[in-house]
């Protein structure tokens, strides 16, 4: 299985893990939550626990991650202001079993890296989506 999430569904795609082979794993500006948002619906309550300082650091992904030996990129931004760079680096740092890892950080973007790098560098769309692509060859 081959799972490309972004932003709010990657620490969904990351939670599939557990639960399915997934041999390649694209997660793009990804979100992670701490664990007891997960199972709080969205209106009661998950907002506050997200919105808590460094509540990601109390997630499962790590775990998860640490535990996945399939292939991973990472893409980040580098200017997000959604999510903290902390994230994308444990993100890397945590996935020590995986074939591949791959990290990218798109430079001079917010979290709207594609809709951004589209129309001011197009070039560097195009690149990381074609390492998009042989990842999930």
């Amino acid at each position: 299985m081959k799972i490309v999430a972004a932003s709010m569904g990657a620490y969904t795609a990351v939670k599939l893990t557990k639960f399915y082979e997934v041999g390649k794993l694209v997660l793009i500006v990804p979100a992670i939550y701490d664990s007891t948002a997960y199972m709080v619906p969205f209106k009661e309550g998950f907002t506050q626990i997200i919105r808590y300082p460094r509540s990601w650091v109390r997630s499962d992904a790590w775990s998860l991650l640490a535990g996945y030996n399939g292939d991973l990129m990472i893409v980040g931004a580098e200017n997000d202001e959604v999510i903290p760079a902390g994230v994308i680096e444990k993100l890397y740092a945590s996935a020590i079993n995986c074939r591949r890892r791959k990290i990218y950080v798109a430079h001079g973007v917010s979290h709207l890296i594609f809709t951004q790098l589209r129309t001011r560098n197009a070039e560097e769309y195009e690149r990381i989506m074609g390492m998009i692509v042989e990842i999930l060859k």
